[in-house]
């Protein structure tokens, strides 16, 4: 979708009314009811957070380069998703209509993959990069989708778990989770109330285990209460949204957002009925034929019946080898505290940095061109983005910013923490000439 294409149409009171409410103007192709009311009632109505929200969700997009009209296109080429595709099992066609109720539809698998291993090929960055291009992919989908017929939209997610291992994601303190969980925040901040449905095919004696008890010992009251612990630790990785979930009848819905209970309904379908009870709720044209419907695929790195990308097998150690960086410092910032560090530059050249942090942080690199605070001369190289290094100095947090032009670069590290306890940073950069 172009911006071009919705220039023409005029623009809506409500998404006006929204623009003033806010003070910032939205991309031509945001300017719709659809997206708007998404964050009013997503957030129900708290304009400040909503502010603050979209004008850190348009800056970092545009940091992260996902502002681009061709986003659809250009998906699988992003060096974010490119570098974390083939680790995953999922489609990869865009624009599936699940016709019943006019949403995107994607398919996951999550057996045999050692998520568990993950951090040895990627940093928590890494993963909250991908889920922000996949969140950003699957959002200009349903916009094209609204556009197009008029009739709001929303993604359907259809996971298989057959040969997953629930107990390896047991613990939320495993590198993983805290993996999972910095991705889980992002995707819940910026892409709010955009889940339709959730399919949980061939789901393991563990999960309806959990669901059952849960839904036997606890009363009512208490089941509409309290955060299915158990269950969430499950659906961290599945959707990556920190839902919540409460029983209504024989039922387990999920609310979507922190403030506002926008329940949908969860799906555990298995057994020998479980392609006719997918094809009740999903049409047949984005189910794919492994599982009872029409899809198939001929794109050589997409197994063929279920649709879903061939993945690479994990290493099991960690494949980077750690730099030795000259210019070290060890930093530490109390809780709701930031820090800064200022690096001069001259033109054509890169910074090399790598960090370890203790505990969750906020961190970003904006260069600033020349001695210049001009808004439009002050750049984000690197989005401001929470990260944790679960691995230690095993697999540090890196990356390297090639500059052209001579200015300054500030690292912006944040504690998010809200507790008392400091977070301990130790960083190490080198300059040196582009090649």
């Amino acid at each position: 979708m172009t911006e071009q294409n919705s220039e023409s149409q005029p623009v809506s009171n409500v998404v006006l009314d929204f623009e003033q409410h806010i003070g910032i103007k939205l991309p031509e192709y945001f300017r719709t009811e659809f997206y708007v009311n998404r964050w009013r009632t997503g957030w129900k109505n708290d304009w400040n957070h909503i502010k603050q929200l979209i004008k850190s969700y348009l800056t970092n997009r545009t940091a992260a380069g996902l502002d681009d009209p061709e986003l659809i296109e250009k998906w699988t080429k992003l060096p974010c998703v490119a570098r974390m595709l083939p680790y995953m099992r999922m489609s990869i066609r865009p624009m599936q209509i699940n016709l019943t109720d006019n949403s995107i539809t994607v398919i996951i698998m999550l057996g045999n993959i050692q998520f568990n291993k993950l951090p040895f090929v990627a940093t928590s960055r890494d993963l909250t990069m991908f889920y922000f291009a996949t969140g950003e992919y699957i959002l200009r989908q349903v916009l094209q989708q609204e556009s197009l017929t008029n009739v709001q939209s929303g993604v359907t997610l259809v996971y298989d778990l057959s040969g997953l291992n629930v107990m390896d994601y047991a613990n939320p303190y495993s590198p993983i989770m805290q993996m999972f969980s910095v991705g889980a925040a992002l995707i819940q901040e910026y892409y709010c109330d955009l889940l339709n449905g959730l399919y949980l095919l061939n789901a393991g004696t563990f999960v309806k285990v959990a669901v059952q008890i849960m839904k036997r010992v606890l009363v009512p009251r208490t089941l509409g209460k309290i955060s299915a612990r158990v269950v969430v630790h499950l659906f961290a990785i599945l959707i990556t949204t920190g839902l919540i979930g409460i029983f209504v009848g024989d039922k387990l819905f999920l609310h979507t957002t922190q403030q506002e209970k926008l329940f949908v309904e969860v799906h555990i379908i298995s057994g020998n009925e479980t392609s006719c009870k997918l094809l009740q709720k999903v049409s047949k044209n984005v189910v794919p034929v492994a599982f009872g419907g029409e899809w198939t695929e001929t794109d050589p790195q997409v197994h063929r019946t279920n649709c879903c990308t061939l993945n690479k097998t994990f290493p099991d150690s960690p494949l980077r080898k750690v730099l030795s960086l000259p210019d070290r410092t060890l930093i530490s910032i109390k809780a709701q505290n930031d820090h800064s560090i200022i690096i001069k530059t001259e033109a054509k050249q890169t910074i090399l940095w790598q960090l370890v942090t203790s505990g969750k942080i906020e961190f970003s690199i904006v260069h600033q061109l020349g001695s210049s605070t001009n808004e439009e001369d002050v750049v984000y190289v690197i989005p401001r983005l929470k990260i944790v290094t679960p691995l230690g100095a095993a697999m540090p947090d890196h990356g390297k910013v090639e500059l052209n032009h001579p200015g300054q670069c500030i690292f912006y590290f944040r504690n998010v923490s809200s507790t008392f306890f400091r977070v301990r940073i130790d960083f190490a950069y080198a300059l040196c000439e582009n090649k």
